[in-house]
């Protein structure tokens, strides 16, 4: 089975781990797609194509020490068209 998603480095994974930027945003709410966004963001990540079959997205976690997570609204659309590098930049909804 290909990869879902496919960044614009030629790495190409099933899933994206969301890593919040704690100094830049300090707040325990917020949204899926921010919080995508700003994790794209701090790795310097684009997207190759949108994610296909799916974009899945996890939460990062320690399994030798508990660690609080900020509370992440879901949303059933996400606009990935800002993430796209050198694909078609079209109005890209998932």
């Amino acid at each position: 089975m290909k990869e879902f998603i496919r960044y614009d480095s030629d790495v190409e994974d099933f899933t994206h781990t969301v890593q919040f930027d704690r100094e830049r945003e300090p707040s325990m709410v917020s949204s899926i797609e921010k919080a995508f966004f700003q994790s794209m963001q701090v790795h310097g990540l684009k997207l190759e194509a949108v994610p296909n079959p799916a974009l899945i997205l996890c939460l990062p976690k320690n399994v030798y020490q508990p660690e609080l997570q900020p509370i992440v609204t879901p949303s059933l659309v996400l606009n990935l068209s800002s993430l796209l590098g050198t694909f078609k930049k079209k109005s890209q909804l998932l």
